[in-house]
Parts: C-alpha cells; structure tokens; sequence
C-alpha cells in the first residue's frame, strides 16, 4: 500500500469518516481528484468493509459534458462497479451564479440517490487545495471567523476523504497507478473566481510560504474547533433565555455584543434558513450601545425590536383586528381572550356598555385618567407587544387591558375576560 494511501486510511479511521458495513456515494466528476478517490476507496472498501455506488450528474452545461458521463459509465463497467448516471437542467433565481445554481442541483441529486441505493454518506474528492482556495475566497469577502473554518472533513451525511492530501500527492499517485481521467476545459477559465484564485492568488501567497496547503488546513481546524465550541456555548444561551412567540423569538438582551449577533444571526437562520448580512448585524449592535430602545428591518417584514432588556427577532408587523364584544375565543397574535356569560376561574367581570368592542390600540385611545401609551410604558410593556395587546374600549375611550388594567367603573358581571396565555 502507497504512503498517500495510508494516509486517506488513517485519516479516515481518525476522523470516523465510514464505518464497517455502509455504503458511501461516490460523487464521481471523471477529473483526476474524483478518480483518484475512486481508485483508493474501491481498494479501502474492500479493507475496511464497506460498499460503493458510484454518481454521476451530467448538468449539460459544458460541450464535453456527455463525454464525460460516457467515461464514467466505462470505467464503472470495466472496474465493476454500480453507478447511477443522469442528466439534469440547471436553473438559475434572480441574481444567482451559475455555479452556484449548478452545486445546489448537484448536492440535492446526490441525496436523491443516497436515499434510494440506501447509503449512509456522500464522499466529494475535495482536498487541501480546495480547502485553501474556499479560505481564501471567503477571507476576501471579509467573513466573519467562525466561516474561516471553510471545507470540513465530516459535515452531516457529507464526508471528504481526501482533504489531508495536497494537490501535488494526488497528482503523483494518479501518475503511478496509471488513473484514466478527463480534463475539465473550464478549470483553465479565468473568468470563474474559484480558477484565479488557483491560477493567480495562491502561486504569489506560496512565494511567501511553500508549505500553504498545510497552514490552511491547520486555520481551518482550528476555526472549526473554534466553531464548535461557540456553536455549543450559543446553543446553551437559546436554550436557556429564548421564548419562542407566534411570530418570532424574544430574549434578554446579552451584555457580550458577540453573543448578541450569533443569537440574532441564529435565529434568522431558523426563522428564512440564511444569514442576515454583516451590515444589518452591525446595525443592531450599535443601536443597542446608544439607544434603550430601537426597530430595524432586514427582510421584509423581518427585523429586530428591543425594548427594555429584551428583544424580539421576527415578524415586526401587527394586524389590526376588531370584534363586538360577545362570547367567543379570541386570538391577538400572542395574546388568546375568552369571553364567556358565565364566571370563568382567574377572569375579570365587564359591564356591558353599547358599542363595547374588543380590539387592538388605535391612535388617540386613552383610559379615564392617562394616554393609552403612557399605562403600557408605565407597566414597562415591550413595545413589540403594545399593538397586539387585546383591549376592551368605547369608541377611544379603553377600559379593559389584557393582562395589565381594568377601569373599576365598568367591572360588573354581563362578561367575564379571561387571558389564557399572556406572554407578558
């Protein structure tokens, strides 16, 4: 067995890649790398126990694409292995690479035969090169470090067997086990991001450090580690001091600013499965030093409410209902109202007066002494709940608050309010 290959063994063993008895996909582009891991997981597979199905997607987006399907297909056949082959479109959304487009395409097809051959894992032939391009990409869009970290040898059902191998090593054991492959004509492609920093960027940075390769792997491990231990520490925060609400997500305010922005950032994740950008995070932070109390959109209606010491991440907008009081439940975003004839057990008796509805704040309502507003900041009511409250009123005169006030002079017993679960 050849050094290089020891290594991808030993590597895989190290970070628990494959287990005795699963089946990996193979994601097989006919390139040298992908052929490379090909050739040594097909020998490993038969030491370590495990079986192989080879995937191949043709995206038709080059000329050559068909040919290289075709020779997937014959090697498969000549080295007797199963594989699963097709050709799909790729669409583009608005404002979306053709790479990037292609990639999505790609993972979500590799999954569809992962599910239906029954694997466990998808193996890319993703190495230290790559590793050291994806870093470099994303250090010149100026992400944050926790996103350092880049390519990782196991990410869920993704694993990359031959990321502790430099460029260089892949080469040389492609040369001396005779490895058939194909050449992509795009890699020479100048155009594409990904082909300059291979081509211009890192042969300049590898004047400074031949040995760039490994000291990229080491940043990323090291960010990785770094990740993982603050995944683990905001997940602790989440659990502990996040309310889940009807339209979003409320906490206390962190005094650290970093654990401010990753809880934010992690909550937009969850709530439209991205990231706010940089400048919406720097934002908040910033308003949080100088002001008790701010509103910034990110996505629509989307965005970030604090008030008092605490903050709400999630729908910003209210709808403005309105009913005639009469019995019945009644939902107001958060709030949920029971009005019954009959006493219910923690309500409040109403007396009757024509015209009475039960609804939200509007502009001007007032009680018999203060302003509407000044009751709700006198009771310190976060102003992301003040236009979902249910009130009670008479025209702009309010004489039942949910939760929080009743005017004595309209207690009585024709109604009985009850707040079944206030989150105030």
């Amino acid at each position: 067995m050849s050094d290089v290959l020891k290594k991808v063994e030993n590597f895989i063993k190290e970070k628990e890649l494959i287990h005795s008895g699963e089946k990996v996909i193979l994601a097989i582009s006919g390139g040298m790398d992908s052929m490379v891991m090909l050739h040594m997981l097909k020998i490993l597979s038969k030491k370590i126990c495990f079986d192989i199905h080879v995937a191949h997607l043709d995206h038709g987006i080059r000329k050559n694409s068909e040919r290289d399907a075709n020779f997937v297909k014959r090697i498969c056949k000549e080295w007797n292995l199963k594989c699963t082959i097709e050709r799909r479109n790729v669409n583009r959304k608005k404002g979306e690479s053709l790479e990037e487009a292609a990639r999505k395409v790609r993972y979500s097809y590799l999954r569809e035969v992962k599910s239906k051959v029954d694997a466990k894992k998808i193996a890319t032939a993703h190495h230290m090169l790559d590793l050291a391009e994806t870093i470099t990409y994303r250090i010149l869009r100026g992400v944050g470090p926790l996103s350092i970290y880049s390519i990782r040898a196991k990410e869920g059902d993704l694993i990359r067997p031959l990321l502790i191998l430099k460029r260089e090593e892949i080469e040389k054991y492609a040369k001396e086990h005779g490895i058939p492959f194909v050449q992509d004509e795009t890699n020479f492609d100048l155009t594409i991001r990904r082909n300059y920093i291979r081509h211009r960027i890192i042969p300049i940075m590898r004047t400074i450090n031949p040995s760039l390769e490994e000291s990229f792997y080491r940043l990323s491990e090291m960010s990785s580690m770094l990740k993982n231990f603050i995944d683990k520490e905001i997940e602790q925060e989440v659990n502990k001091y996040v309310r889940k609400l009807k339209k979003g997500f409320e906490f206390p305010v962190p005094e650290d600013p970093f654990i401010f922005s990753e809880m934010i950032k992690r909550i937009f994740e969850n709530l439209t499965g991205k990231s706010p950008e940089w400048q919406m995070i720097k934002r908040v932070i910033s308003d949080q030093k100088k002001k008790k109390s701010f509103k910034v959109n990110f996505y629509g209606n989307l965005g970030v409410w604090k008030s008092y010491d605490k903050v709400f991440v999630g729908d910003l907008t209210t709808e403005y209902l309105e009913y005639n009081l009469e019995q019945g439940k009644y939902e107001f975003d958060d709030f949920l109202i029971t009005v019954k004839r009959d006493k219910i057990h923690g309500s409040v008796g109403i007396r009757y007066v024509k015209g009475m509805v039960i609804r939200n704040r509007q502009k001007g309502d007032k009680t018999d002494k203060i302003k509407l507003k000044d009751l709700l900041i006198n009771k310190k009511v976060p102003a992301y709940f003040r236009d979902e409250i249910p009130l009670i009123a008479i025209g702009k005169k309010v004489v039942y608050v949910a939760s929080l006030w009743v005017d004595k002079k309209y207690m009585g017993k024709d109604f009985y309010v009850k707040v079944e679960n206030s989150p105030l």
